[in-house]
């Protein structure tokens, strides 16, 4: 599933390509994919409305339209966005597209068709997105409060940082990479972690996150960005699918287990 940095890589994608464009025609091909609560219509509701603004928050995509309305998007295994023109057809994935006046369009490609789409009136809230928690590049993340969310739940440590709530855009990928790096159990508890070991953690989580959003994130099968790229990422990821491999801080084996129905990667020899 996209986490953060390949979301992050999308919106910047999707700014560069269809920010500012007009609405000429929306075709929602997979109705199904609309969330409890979204507008349906949306053809009708988006015709001439110009793209303002797309931002991320947590693993979510938003497409503020001039009127005031908001497409809130969920990727979630196997969506994408593709930029691409009207001449270009439909293929058997694609579920929504977005033609704009200038010719060019906007294609929600997703195989499995578990992401979701929720178009929302002026002033109407997202619950998901309203529950989120911080996120990583917001001016908030202090180490401060990173340590408050932590430390306020007793939760293992890998669990607790997937958490929306406490901390928004880290899934499993990011996470088993996080406590490599910081030297620590994913299945520590929350509540055991020292002052040290918090500013390790909040230092690390913004470091590998931001360097995945350079690398334009982590493909290892669907992710693409909106020219269809995959990242590149996953060149330099220590512990995730690593089974079996030497540590490359101490050449301990590194294992998979399960955690929470998950896979967790990491070293027992050098995470304590």
């Amino acid at each position: 599933m996209p986490e953060l940095p390949e979301v992050e890589t999308v919106v910047r994608g999707l700014r560069n390509k269809v920010l500012g464009k007009k609405v000429s025609r929306v075709k929602l091909l997979r109705p199904s994919l609309l969330e409890d609560g979204s507008l349906k219509n949306f053809g009708r509701v988006l015709k001439d409305q110009q793209l303002n603004d797309i931002k991320r928050r947590g693993k979510f995509i938003l497409i503020d339209f001039s009127k005031g309305h908001t497409l809130v998007t969920h990727l979630r295994m196997t969506g994408k966005y593709l930029a691409l023109d009207k001449a270009h057809p439909p293929d058997k994935q694609t579920r929504m597209i977005i033609e704009f006046t200038d010719g060019a369009a906007l294609h929600y490609n997703d195989q499995r068709a578990l992401g979701k789409l929720c178009l929302l009136r002026p002033g109407q809230k997202h619950k998901s997105v309203e529950n989120l928690g911080p996120d990583p590049f917001s001016p908030d993340f202090s180490v401060e409060l990173f340590s408050e969310k932590l430390t306020g739940v007793n939760r293992e440590l890998k669990d607790a940082l997937m958490d929306q709530k406490l901390v928004a855009g880290i899934g499993n990928i990011y996470a088993s990479e996080i406590c490599f790096s910081a030297g620590i159990s994913p299945f520590r508890k929350t509540t055991d972690l020292n002052p040290k070991e918090l500013r390790a953690l909040h230092r690390l989580t913004v470091k590998i996150l931001r360097k995945s959003i350079e690398l334009n994130g982590t493909t290892f099968s669907d992710y693409r960005d909106v020219e269809n790229a995959t990242g590149s990422f996953q060149k330099f990821l220590k512990v995730y699918g690593k089974k079996g491999r030497r540590c490359p801080r101490c050449k301990g084996e590194i294992i998979r287990a399960k955690q929470k129905q998950r896979s967790t990667f990491y070293c027992p020899a050098c995470q304590k």
